[in-house]
């Protein structure tokens, strides 16, 4: 019995010690997908006590599939593991698989900052590889586009039906989808006019567009219209193919045709010129001819000389200026107004900015050389972001004490590696 308690009193410890980051993958809905339907992956990291730098999501590469990161923000959390408590921070993955058949999402590395005893630490969570397949729809075929609540809609500029020659009729449709990207959807295929001239402008792509309490992806295209003489002409139909995600079947979005009819524009009346006006009208059209040359020459000469005159002025100004504000103090001005007033990401943002400009490689670096107080609240306040615990991070005290700091030896001005935009 000695002997077993004393096993257990070497493994409690070394479990302890064991606690590190790790990370978790999870296909949100990975049943009866099909080509061109969206897949989230939720992939969650890790980190004992809180993390020190933010884990960094890379993007992977699958052959036959669309892998891009959501938009979405990541999500915070805090856990409780074999008696370990857990920092989690949580970001999704979209993958838009382009054919049917079997998928693998590999392994995903992802780098992160966390704290160890204090010490801030960095190191790499791996997720496990994942596997799903996608079917092929319910007719067997690869769907176009897939997504879920399609709807469809145009407008116009002007009445159709009374149009003259010369006019211009400007036909709009927007294709709004939920649970797809706008660069997924595909574009109109528009038929001709006969009788109609027509331009196809470019798309106009959309992401988030608010519906209510929920977003959804949007494409406009705009179609142009012309007419070159009177009659009545007839603008095709529109049948959109899409995939229902929701009713798992291929559907089609439908804008029926329309009719627009186009008169004759009125004839100006006029009077026969004689020769005599003729000449006069020549005349008076050489005349005005040579005064906008004129003109045009005097306006050349003023931009050359307002283009040449004040631009040593501007440089010298542009200089000054430029100086204030990457000087010190107005850095520091800068940085006390985000520890008063802005919130506490902005404010270690804020903080890891001003010890580069130092010439500190890392915040812990700069914090490690200033007054003990300095530090502790440095600790404070990467405890309330990363751990979720109040600290008590004292915001003016730390702008006051700042205030009093002295630069470091050769870092009041970093160096710009960039030339003068506009040399000499």
């Amino acid at each position: 019995m000695n002997w077993l308690m004393l096993v257990f009193a070497m493994l409690v410890p070394a479990t302890a010690m064991a606690a590190g980051p790790f990370a978790r993958a999870d296909i949100d809905d990975g049943k009866n997908i099909v080509p061109g339907q969206q897949l989230h992956i939720t992939v969650q990291v890790f980190a004992p006590n809180y993390f020190t730098s933010p884990p960094q999501f890379p993007l992977f590469d699958m052959p036959n599939a669309l892998v891009t990161l959501s938009e979405e923000r990541a999500r915070n959390a805090v856990q409780t593991i074999d008696g370990t408590q857990y920092s989690i921070i949580a970001r999704g993955y979209v993958v838009v698989p382009q054919v049917s058949g079997a998928f693998n999402v590999p392994g995903i590395q992802i780098e992160l900052g966390y704290s160890a005893d204090g010490t801030p630490t960095t190191a790499v969570a791996a997720t496990q590889p994942l596997a799903f397949t996608v079917g092929k729809g319910d007719d067997n075929s690869a769907p176009i586009f897939a997504a879920r609540g399609l709807r469809i809609k145009q407008s116009f500029d002007r009445d159709p039906e009374a149009m003259r020659t010369g006019d211009a009729l400007v036909r709009t449709i927007t294709i709004t989808a939920s649970d797809t990207q706008s660069m997924l959807i595909p574009p109109i295929r528009f038929e001709s006019a006969p009788g109609l001239d027509q331009y196809i402008r470019q798309p106009k792509l959309e992401d988030n567009v608010a519906l209510g309490r929920e977003t959804a992806s949007r494409r406009t295209e705009t179609i142009v219209y012309t007419a070159t003489k009177p009659g009545r002409f007839a603008l095709p139909a529109i049948d959109y193919p899409w995939f229902d995600v929701d009713a798992h079947s291929q559907a089609f979005a439908h804008l029926t045709a329309g009719d627009v009819t186009v008169t004759a524009a009125p004839a100006t009346a006029g009077i026969v010129p004689t020769q005599r006006d003729g000449r006069r009208k020549f005349a008076e059209g050489s005349r005005l001819i040579v005064v906008a040359v004129a003109v045009l020459l005097f306006l050349v000469l003023a931009i050359w000389l307002a283009r040449r005159l004040p631009r040593q002025a501007a440089r010298m100004l542009r200089d000054v200026r430029l100086r204030i504000s990457t000087s010190r103090r107005s850095r520091l001005r800068r940085l006390r107004a985000k520890l008063l007033s802005a919130d506490l990401p902005q404010v270690y943002a804020a903080l890891q900015q001003w010890s580069r400009f130092e010439g500190y490689r890392t915040l812990q670096d700069w914090s490690d050389r200033q007054p003990q107080e300095v530090r502790d609240n440095v600790r404070r306040l990467e405890e309330e972001l990363y751990a979720g615990r109040e600290g008590g991070f004292a915001r003016r005290r730390v702008a006051r004490l700042l205030a009093k700091t002295e630069s470091r030896p050769g870092a009041s001005s970093p160096k710009h590696f960039l030339p003068e935009l506009n040399p000499g």
